[in-house]
């Protein structure tokens, strides 16, 4: 009895204090979760560390070294964006072996495997596009796949700045409460786990996982996308430089989303506030849900996903299940979100490469080895008609050989070789197109002109300079800009220049100089900081204190401009051929507007104008040029019929002509062969002449060249 008490006063205390610190206890929770809750619902995977660092010199995972090895590993690849210079980034999620929903691969005639796909994607991403734009490079891949050593060190032959890591553990797992051994109830079984944890990637996981690492920007690849012709700009520039924040390639209509998904993401808005979405996005959206971009290939400011209101509805999606239960794809909900909350005009459709993705059937489908979906479209100004139908051709062929093929035939249509479902996007009628009509393109503008503007029309344009509007400004009368200076062959509008000069910002760039020039020196000697190139001549005497020479040749980057043997002179030059754009990183001049481009490549020009995005040409002030007819010095008519139309609609867009003249050239270069014959240029009977060295040449045109002289019309409407 007599330790009754002390223990019930022991017990009463202790009951008193427990009351306290528990309700404590409480408040700091309450303040916690309060605080949790208005974070981003990324915070528990940005703050989660990969479960495999990453060896970021050799790309291969760390495995079995010391902790301070990995350590030191795990650190680089959180620093990958910084130490290799780039907030950029290409992205593979790859399989290296067959298919886990599709089963055995074919190309449409033989049995091949994930990682001989994804070599071929790779080499034709690297030879279009990377080794021109360097960015870092990362192929991902699940848990269950476990390429060898040797298999990763041959695909990275080669091929820098590529990478490799595999994802396992917060980044490729089920959601909390779903089972392995559940999935055969899920809608579809036929796709497996690791299917579903490709679209989770795809859709939530993939923009922490990057932004933690340092990136900004992402473009995906699939094993079996290919990119079929020369990207001839810095694509993540592009999207930075005009306010981009989502690009897309192939577009098409997507039904498979499973139950549920529409109903969860109209609840979704209809509790947000007034305004947090434009009613004509709302409008566009339940007009047409179905309306999608294949993201097979995309490029994405992650910014976008990581952000509220694109964020939280991710989140909710996310929880829903619904990305394995009833296999809602990645295609869906990244297409939904940024139709939702991104303004059209930050919305780009690519056009102007060709492309491929085509998936065929396998597994279960009694079709196997047949077209299921996408196919090849045509990038605009890519390839000619007569080149196109090869291609169209050839893609045929690919299915010939298989009987079961026979009802899975490939849709022609203009822009695109495959299945249906790219191919009804053309139909201007069908609610695909009408969709599209509210996003911008590039080529900007995109219309019907493309299909009925020949290249004929725009090589004849250029030979008698009827192809750009003419300047009512520079030469005009009464106006201080419209005065027209000779210098030496070249002319000038000289207003834009003067007010350069006087602002202490002239900057001209001459191409082609020839030794001495005195264009180069007349402008040095006006006050104009000049940068002189040529590749045939190594060390000019005679150039005033500011102007700088290099031994650069001026290519375009989407042909083979090269050195080239003329048929008088011989070799041309050994000097470094390089893309404008290059040589302006190269000297500082990224972002200086250029107030007068003298050109004469021999040829090149064609290609090169074909290659300026809006972007280089709205901060040049002025083009003095010469364009090439002729076989013997750089032109080729084979890619005029490619690319004059781009040169022209480019220049066009920008230039007026104020100043043209015909050159006759030297005897020897005045040849051009029947396929640009056939364009309308004016001929002469054919002469044969005897070179120096006893060849022959022929020559058929009474001359080689004509000259002319563009002003930018936003430079010379400026006071």
């Amino acid at each position: 009895m007599s330790m009754g008490k002390p223990l019930g006063t022991v017990s009463g205390l202790y009951r008193k204090r427990k009351r306290r610190v528990s309700v404590g206890k409480w408040i700091l929770l309450i303040i916690l979760f309060s605080v949790h809750s208005n974070l981003l619902i990324w915070t528990r995977f940005v703050t989660d560390l990969p479960p495999e660092p990453l060896d970021v010199v050799t790309g291969i995972e760390v495995r079995g070294v010391g902790v301070a090895r990995a350590r030191l590993a795990h650190s680089e690849a959180n620093n990958l964006a910084t130490t290799t210079g780039g907030r950029d980034i290409i992205v593979y999620l790859a399989q290296f072996g067959h298919h886990s929903s599709y089963g055995e691969q074919t190309d449409g005639r033989n049995s091949i495997t994930g990682a001989t796909k994804l070599n071929r994607s790779l080499a034709t991403l690297y030879s279009n596009y990377v080794h021109r734009f360097p960015c870092d490079v990362m192929v991902f891949y699940g848990e269950d796949d476990n390429p060898s050593h040797d298999m990763l060190h041959t695909l990275q032959q080669g091929r820098p700045r590529l990478r490799f890591h595999q994802l396992n553990g917060t980044w490729w797992s089920l959601p909390h409460g779903l089972r392995v051994e559940d999935s055969g109830t899920w809608r579809q079984p036929g796709y497996s786990v690791g299917y579903r944890h490709m679209i989770q990637w795809y859709a939530v996981r993939i923009w922490p996982f990057l932004t933690k690492r340092g990136y900004t920007h992402v473009m995906r690849m699939d094993d079996d996308s290919y990119i079929q012709s020369a990207i001839q700009y810095n694509m993540f520039e592009y999207m930075r430089q005009h306010d981009k924040r989502y690009a897309f390639r192939q577009p098409c209509m997507e039904a498979n989303v499973g139950k549920g998904l529409f109903e969860l993401v109209d609840d979704y808005l209809n509790g947000l506030s007034p305004g947090m979405v434009d009613p004509k996005n709302l409008d566009a959206y339940r007009s047409n849900k179905i309306l999608g971009f294949y993201n097979n290939f995309f490029i994405a400011d992650m910014g976008f996903f990581m952000s509220p209101p694109a964020s939280i509805l991710l989140d909710v999606i996310e929880k829903s299940k619904k990305i394995y239960e009833q296999r809602t794809n990645d295609l869906i909900i990244q297409s939904l979100l940024v139709r939702l909350f991104l303004p059209p005009e930050q919305v780009l459709w690519i056009r102007d490469f060709t492309y491929e993705h085509t998936t065929l059937m396998g597994g279960a489908w009694k079709e196997k080895g047949c077209l299921q979906n996408g196919g090849i479209s045509r990038g605009i100004g890519a390839h000619s008609d007569a080149e196109w139908k090869q291609i169209q051709d050839s893609y045929d062929g690919r299915f010939l050989h298989n009987p079961l093929c026979a009802s899975k035939k490939a849709v022609r249509k203009a822009w695109h070789v495959g299945a249906g479902d790219i191919a009804q996007c053309e139909d201007p009628n069908g609610l695909c197109a009408k969709g599209l009509q509210q996003f911008s393109t590039k080529p900007p503008g995109f219309d019907e002109r493309w299909n009925t503007v020949s290249w004929h029309s725009s090589v004849v344009g250029v030979h008698d300079g009827s192809a750009f509007h003419r300047s009512s400004e520079c030469g005009g009368t009464g106006l201080n800009s419209g005065t027209i200076q000779q210098v030496a062959e070249w002319n000038v509008c000289w207003g834009p220049v003067a007010r350069d000069i006087s602002a202490g910002r002239c900057l001209i760039y001459s191409f082609g100089i020839a030794g001495d020039d005195p264009f180069t020196n007349f402008m040095a000697l006006a006050g104009c900081q000049v940068y002189a190139f040529d590749p045939a001549q190594q060390h000019p005497r005679n150039y005033k204190p500011n102007v700088t020479f290099y031994p650069y040749g001026l290519v375009s980057g989407i042909a083979d401009e090269h050195m080239y043997n003329h048929s008088h002179w011989g070799e041309t030059g050994s000097g470094q051929y390089k893309t404008l754009l290059e040589i302006q990183r190269e000297l500082g001049h990224s972002e200086v507007p250029i107030s007068a481009l003298k050109i004469d490549c021999e040829g090149c020009e064609w290609n090169l104008f074909a290659d300026m995005d809006d972007h280089t040409l709205s901060r040049i002030g002025q083009i003095l040029t010469e364009f090439h007819f002729t076989t013997t010095l750089r032109f080729d008519g084979n890619l005029a019929e490619r690319y004059a139309q781009s040169c022209v609609e480019n220049l066009d867009r920008h230039f007026d002509l104020f100043h043209f003249t015909k050159n006759d050239g030297a005897w020897y270069d005045r040849h051009i062969d029947e396929h640009v014959a056939s364009a309308g240029i004016p001929t002469i009977s054919p002469q044969e002449h005897t070179t120096k060295d006893g060849r022959r040449i022929v020559t058929n045109i009474a001359g080689c060249c004509v000259e002319m002289s563009l002003v930018n019309r936003a430079t010379v409407n400026v006071e």
